[in-house]
């Protein structure tokens, strides 16, 4: 009797000290909310073609209020000299930013600064805009990158988006659908001239 008391004992701690286990890994794994970091992330860009830093490309900061897509103009600027130009982005928020040349295909760039707990401000974010010259006429529809929290390493990342070389290609594949189905329609027209 006392060691089948004793077993019972045994097996309700085991039980109790589980559960305390596993409450803990929970709550030492539950992702931390989002938005509970108050500041600023500091972009610092440059537009250039190759190598070549280009001056006096417009840069205009948008802002996406209410993350709708209804994107509102908050700034504007020229690239100095170096090709370089900077902002300031409240955390917590979406941000697009546009640069436009003449003679150049104007590029977006889309941030998401929504962050997980930080123990401190983000690290400046540092990337280059590689402007292309526009001789086709092709413009991007979506952003040409997107930056966004990268939670396992703790700071900003980036992810490349559609290229200009894909856009290319999807434009001579559709002239040459386009091509192929103006020539069936020559023969298709030929063959009834014919009869």
């Amino acid at each position: 009797m006392h060691s089948k008391n004793l077993l019972y004992a045994l097996l309700l701690f085991c039980l109790v000290f589980s559960q305390q286990c596993f409450a803990q890994t929970l709550t030492n794994s539950a992702t931390p909310p989002k938005g509970s970091v108050a500041g600023k992330l500091v972009i610092n860009g440059s537009a250039q073609e190759l190598q070549a830093k280009l001056k006096n490309v417009l840069v205009i900061l948008y802002q996406d209020n209410d993350k709708t897509g209804n994107w509102v103009e908050v700034e504007r600027q020229l690239s100095k000299p170096d090709g370089k130009f900077t902002f300031q982005l409240n955390l917590n928020s979406k941000y697009m930013i546009e640069l436009v040349k003449e003679g150049y295909t104007t590029k977006k760039v889309e941030f998401d600064t929504e962050v997980y707990q930080l123990t401190n401000q983000p690290a400046p974010f540092d990337f280059i805009v590689d402007m292309v010259p526009d001789r086709d006429g092709l413009k991007y529809l979506n952003p040409v990158a997107k930056v966004f929290y990268y939670a396992k390493k703790k700071e900003f990342d980036y992810q490349l988006d559609y290229s200009k070389e894909q856009m290319e290609q999807d434009a001579k594949a559709e002239q040459e659908k386009l091509k192929k189905e103006a020539e069936e329609r020559a023969k298709q027209e030929g063959k009834e001239i014919e009869k």
